[in-house]
């Protein structure tokens, strides 16, 4: 199984930052590069980058029904690792999970990394997965 992950409908590239954009009409996903800009007065509109349609919504974080394969109980470690930012880690099939913590509230308190790529970022975690482990103790410089 690869890693899940969401691409632009449009050029079929990962987005660059957290934005894609679902489209009610036609239910295609749109990153920011491939999305119609629409100028209406001082204004600028996000549209579907391959409907023109202007009924959509961004998939920013804590987008899990775009995932049903990630709704199931995970078996979390805290990390040991050393990755810098992982706090959570698991091996599921043979891939490797990593739960990675944000520049929160700039964006998204977690990302899900399968495999070293972006999965998908989320604020709260999720029940399915279980208990969430504790956090890995922070390591300090100075002498105790």
């Amino acid at each position: 199984m690869a890693a899940p992950m969401l691409l632009c409908t449009v050029c079929g590239q990962p987005p660059w930052s957290f934005l894609l954009l679902r489209c009610d009409d036609c239910r295609t996903l749109s990153c920011f590069g491939c999305a119609k800009k629409v100028e209406y007065g001082l204004k600028t509109f996000l549209s579907c980058g391959a409907c023109g349609s202007r009924q959509v919504r961004d998939t920013l974080a804590n987008n899990w029904s775009d995932f049903p394969d990630l709704q199931r109980p995970i078996p979390w470690e805290t990390a040991t690792s050393g990755r810098l930012h992982i706090v959570f880690e698991a091996n599921v099939s043979g891939m490797d999970w990593a739960v990675r913590i944000n520049d929160f509230p700039d964006e998204p308190l977690y990302t899900l990394m399968v495999d070293l790529k972006e999965v998908v970022y989320f604020d709260d975690w999720p029940a399915f997965w279980g208990e969430r482990p504790t956090f890995p103790k922070l390591k300090t410089d100075q002498p105790t």
